[in-house]
């Protein structure tokens, strides 16, 4: 009966094995590049338009952070409940479309850049955020968050390719290959449409 159990039990340890091991890498990947594209970069950004905009200094932004003011707990702040989650997103977008990816690390951080843009966006240029009607020029903190996306995608592809290569053979399958193509390719143009009506209400 051994014989007949132990083929079976290695290939659900080998599928199982191919499915986590890139899944945590890419993970991995998505929370360290959050931590310090979206956590530590958008405190950078903040910093920068209040700079920019001195009226702003004192103020507050909808998160009840200081505009001019980095604290500690600030900082800490915008890493656990912007950073990580963040991150964790992005780790999870990187494993579901990293099969349409160019192979190009140049292209394939462009073009992941532009997935995570499409998918993300909208969590952090929103029109309702008052952080955007009070930071002026919106057109600048718009384009500084956008530039965050940017930076993000090619450290992205290049460390979750790192701690977790490979890819689940489904996604490799004629049907769903092509399916998933014209899926992400609808997902992204619907993203950047609504993020584009986005930014011309902020504007």
């Amino acid at each position: 009966m051994e014989s007949h159990e132990l083929p079976g039990r290695l290939a659900h340890d080998g599928w199982v094995a191919g499915l986590v091991r890139p899944l945590a890498g890419c993970l991995a990947a998505g929370i360290v590049v959050g931590f310090v594209v979206a956590g530590l970069g958008s405190r950078l950004v903040m910093r920068g338009l209040a700079i920019v905009d001195s009226e702003a200094t004192g103020t507050f932004t909808e998160n009840g952070n200081q505009v001019g003011d980095i604290t500690l707990g600030g900082t800490l702040g915008l890493v656990l409940f912007v950073g990580i989650p963040s991150g964790v997103a992005a780790g999870l977008i990187v494993f579901v479309v990293r099969r349409w990816l160019p192979a190009r690390l140049v292209w394939r951080g462009l073009a992941l850049s532009i997935v995570l843009l499409a998918v993300l966006g909208g969590t952090v240029i929103d029109a309702d955020n008052v952080d955007f009607r009070l930071l002026e020029p919106a057109g600048l903190a718009i384009a500084l968050f956008g530039v965050l996306f940017l930076v993000a995608g090619y450290p992205l592809a290049l460390l979750a390719d790192r701690w977790g290569p490979g890819v689940p053979r489904v996604l490799y399958s004629g049907s769903v290959t092509i399916v998933g193509g014209l899926l992400l390719v609808v997902l992204v143009s619907f993203g950047l449409v609504d993020l584009g009506q986005t930014i011309a209400e902020i504007v």
